[in-house]
């Protein structure tokens, strides 16, 4: 997507639902990913934690360091644990998302400020 679609659809978006961002979400990738996860964490929608949970499998990094980020927003320190657990259970995982998760619930706290800045940089 050229960047003046992008800013195109930025601007769009700040009025989309639920739905729609779900969808754009799905599809895309970066700033446009960036911005309709901002929107759902926004918006306080339940399903977040696990919607993002899911795209620690996915294919793209940024993605995954993006639902990583949300996580450490939405979630509590045991509900991180869980999320780690369940993610390690799985079979398949991507060392980055065990490496992000392990550094915010187990770095001490002058590291994991730097950690925080880092992923949410």
């Amino acid at each position: 997507m050229s960047g003046n679609k992008k800013e195109e659809v930025l601007r769009l978006a700040v009025g989309m639902s639920r739905d729609v961002l779900l969808t754009v979400i799905q599809e895309e990738c970066g700033t446009v990913f960036e911005f309709a996860a901002e929107n759902l964490v926004a918006n306080n929608y339940a399903d977040v934690k696990t919607l993002f949970e899911g795209f620690l499998l996915d294919e793209n990094e940024k993605k995954r360091q993006m639902a990583v980020s949300v996580l450490s927003k939405t979630c509590t320190a045991e509900e991180l644990v869980r999320v780690l657990e369940r993610y390690l259970e799985g079979g398949r995982y991507f060392y980055n998302v065990v490496c992000w998760l392990d550094r915010l619930l187990y770095a001490p706290e002058p590291m994991k400020r730097l950690y925080l800045s880092e992923l949410n940089g």
